[in-house]
This record gives structure tokens, sequence and C-alpha cells, in this order.
């Protein structure tokens, strides 16, 4: 199998000094909302990767991903200069377990998370019927 899927940038936001928005075009496989992805660059001939969970709901286009920078992050460093038309790549398949099929019924679902841990419960939210 493919270790990496060749994606597009197609927009960058910044909201804060260090919060961002990534939005990506990528042929990966299908995720439930709650999974994340791993995000790489090639930093001096190796792949820098990282986890990133999904912002937008499954059938929604583009990928979308919150990130902070760190100031000697490897990648963070490096995702926050991209451009649109910019080369990401992405594992082929999502992964976590954070998903709806997991949480057991109920009548009320609390979630509640810092920083970019938010992109979690946003991606859960925004799954619609559930």
């Amino acid at each position: 199998m493919q270790k990496w899927v060749e994606g597009t940038v197609v927009n960058q936001k910044r909201w804060t000094e260090t919060l961002f928005t990534l939005q990506v075009e990528a042929d990966v496989a299908a995720f439930e909302a709650g999974q994340f992805a791993k995000l790489a660059l090639a930093v001096e001939g190796e792949m820098v990767a990282r986890p990133y969970s999904f912002v937008n709901a499954p059938k929604e286009r583009p990928h979308e991903f919150y990130y902070v920078t760190l100031p000697n992050g490897p990648l963070t460093q490096r995702l926050s200069k991209l451009r649109a038309g910019d080369a990401i790549y992405l594992a082929p398949r999502p992964a976590g377990f954070l998903v709806l099929s997991e949480i057991p019924d109920g009548e009320n679902l609390w979630l509640i998370s810092t920083g970019t841990r938010g992109a979690d419960a946003l991606g859960l939210v925004r799954e619609p019927g559930k």
C-alpha cells in the first residue's frame, strides 16, 4: 500500500499568532467524524509527519485541519508557510476511535476540549443526523 497521498493546499487561515486552519484537497480513504489523518512534508529528504484531526464532516470538502505552531516544531513551522497550490502529503487511511460509532447511545453527549483537540468535537457535531 502507498505510504503517502499527495494533496494540494486549498487555503490557509491564520486565526492568532500560533493557531491556523489548513484546508486540503486529497484523495484519502473515507473517514468517520472524530478521526485524524497524518499530515507530512519532506524535511531534508525525510518525511516529517504528525496526526491532525479532521474538522470537516466526512462528506464535506476540502479536508480541514486546525494546528498550532510550535517555536521549534519541525513540521508546524513549515505548515504555517504553505499557500494555496502547495503540495502536502497525507497518510492514505485515517485513524482514531473517538467516533460516534464507538459512543454508547444516550440522551446527551458532552464534548469538552481545549486547543486543537476541539477539532474532534467540531468534526463530530458537523456530522448530519447525529
